[in-house]
């Protein structure tokens, strides 16, 4: 941690040794990874001991040594994952009174301080070099991960459902559903509370060296340090609400993306594309969480998703892409492959300006209890030879 470090989170430059610190006290010593964001580490939960640092008030000249109490702060948090330092210096600041209770919530975070009885406790000797070789060992301390058990492994899923998930990747990357972004995911067949995806990964290289195992909540079983997908949530909220559900594909095909960007529905415009029923919803991630990055890259995200998704087989996603369920592999990458077509031939039949004849929801119904396309055998044995080179 530098001098810029301090002054980017709110502090300011004092060319006088410091003679006065606040210790602050992080109650629980364990927060699962609270912190981790502030200092850049994703993969690792945090061991909190002890954090000392200055609390500055801006409103004092710079020629003058800053004068405040000392206390001790109780923060809880309530919601992992989130940037405290914004909030809790100015929290600190206007709020260090002896008996206190104060609460500042920002970014779905709750942070509680406690200050208790203040003191005058004066350290002489304190430079701005010491405090700052000091503040690193207090980084160090905040980065040290501590022993935490992991999700339990389900053990060895199907060597077959590892091939064929193999050969979804390598498939969908082959028939333009996706490029190098996307993925697609099964439910394991030991446990269905856990689920298989690759690592983060451009499809068309995905190897089973590169599947790992994940618990609903997103949670790697062995990671072994590898990145993983921001947007594993999709599949694990579905699986979490779906019980029918054995495979999930989230893609950006552009062919999709005006149904999900327009007033326009998606409707079957042949038997392939029966799996649509009655039409397509689309997700708006803006209706519930405002102005973001469009990734739905918590469970509280996937979870809305998985809601408007409900029991469909496809959910549209506004300025995004489309995520699509199935009750096996095979199923969801045949359904992937055909909604894209089905894109496709609906804009060229938009186009001619003429009224258009979908498929009656009662045929698509029809089709579907009669084995949806053979459970896609026939093409399945075909892409997937392709994708193996076999």
């Amino acid at each position: 941690m530098t001098a810029g470090d301090l002054e980017n989170l709110g502090c300011r430059r004092h060319k006088p040794p410091l003679q006065k610190v606040s210790y602050f006290f992080l109650d629980p010593p364990f927060f699962g990874g609270t912190l981790a964001p502030a200092f850049g580490a994703f993969d690792s939960p945090m061991a909190i001991a002890c954090l000392r640092l200055v609390a500055f008030f801006p409103d004092r000249p710079l020629f003058r040594v800053p004068r405040f109490r000392s206390c001790i702060a109780s923060l809880t948090f309530v919601v992992p994952s989130c940037r405290i330092w914004p909030f809790l210096f100015p929290l600190v600041q206007n709020r260090c009174k002896a008996g206190s209770r104060a609460t500042c919530q920002a970014n779905g975070v709750n942070i509680t301080l406690h200050i208790s009885k203040p003191g005058r406790e004066t350290m002489t000797h304190m430079t701005r070099r010491s405090f700052l070789t000091s503040s690193v060992f207090a980084v160090v301390a905040l980065r040290m991960p501590m022993r935490q058990t992991p999700p339990a492994s389900a053990g060895p899923p199907d060597p077959m459902l590892i091939e064929d998930l193999v050969a979804a990747y390598r498939i969908l990357s082959q028939q333009g559903v996706v490029d190098g972004y996307g993925h697609v995911s099964a439910r394991h067949n030991r446990n269905p509370n856990r689920f298989i995806m690759s690592r983060s990964l451009a499809p068309e290289l995905v190897t089973a060296a590169d599947l790992l195992e994940f618990d609903l909540d997103g949670v790697p079983i062995d990671a072994k340090g590898r990145a993983l997908y921001s947007e594993r949530f999709i599949h694990a909220e579905v699986y979490r609400v779906r019980a029918d559900v054995n495979a999930v594909v989230h893609a950006h095909a552009p062919s999709v993306i005006p149904f999900a960007d327009t007033n326009v529905p998606m409707r079957p415009m042949n038997h392939m594309g029966s799996f649509m029923g009655d039409g397509v919803p689309v997700f708006d991630i803006r209706k519930t969480f405002g102005i973001t990055d469009m990734l739905v890259s918590d469970s509280k995200k996937g979870h809305a998703l998985a809601e408007v998704l409900g029991n469909k087989n496809v959910v549209l996603m506004r300025g995004h892409g489309v995520a699509v369920v199935g009750p096996t592999v095979r199923h969801v990458v045949g359904r992937s492959i055909y909604l894209e077509v089905n894109a496709r031939t609906q804009a060229q039949a938009l186009s001619f300006g003429s009224p258009i004849t979908y498929l009656d929801p009662q045929e698509a119904k029809k089709m579907l209890d009669s084995g949806e396309n053979g459970g896609y055998e026939r093409p399945w044995a075909a892409w997937k030879a392709k994708a193996m080179g076999k």
